[in-house]
């Protein structure tokens, strides 16, 4: 599952970046939009990067609980996880929720980048205008969604490290 999010997290990047780079090519018109486009993506390049940099901090997390349990010489048996583990389930699923709309909105980016290579062939500026600024609502929706999965995280690592068995 880690992985299918890393991929969908890379091809979003790597279309951010071809948007971008399709969008620098712009006539003198859309150099303000360009810009902001440029802004946006940089934004969510660096947002992104957080949130794949902590990568397995939660599997981290709970290895280093259930040590920490056993040198304490704790008998524990998974009942005793039962509520940690509903919380952890509940925050998996409104992952679960963000990471299928982040599906969306890729399909949306590529659609897009897709009209703004045509609108660009036929040097029509207010379409391309119009399109780069459905690129950075996307973008920035993105960026947004990004920061929510970093919040689920650390609301996950708050949740292991307060988290004490109930015996």
């Amino acid at each position: 599952m880690v992985k299918k999010v890393v991929a969908m997290v890379t091809a979003i990047g790597i279309i951010a970046g071809g948007v971008s780079t399709t969008a620098y090519a712009a006539d003198n018109n859309l150099s303000g939009a360009n810009g902001n486009l440029k802004t946006v993506i940089q934004q969510f390049k660096e947002v992104k990067g957080d949130y794949i940099s902590n990568k397995g901090v939660v599997k981290a997390a709970l290895k280093n609980k259930k040590a920490q349990l056993l040198t304490e010489n704790k008998e524990l048996t998974k009942e005793d996880f039962s509520g940690l583990r509903n919380t952890l389930k509940d925050i998996g699923r409104e992952k679960a929720v963000i990471k299928e709309e982040n599906k969306t909105i890729k399909t949306d980016v590529k659609g897009l980048k897709e009209e703004l290579k045509v609108a660009r062939e036929q040097n029509n500026s207010e379409k391309s205008n119009t399109i780069i600024t459905s690129l950075i609502e996307k973008i920035s929706k993105l960026t947004e969604n990004f920061t929510k999965l970093s919040g689920l995280r650390t609301k996950a690592l708050t949740e292991i490290n307060q988290w004490a068995p109930s015996n």
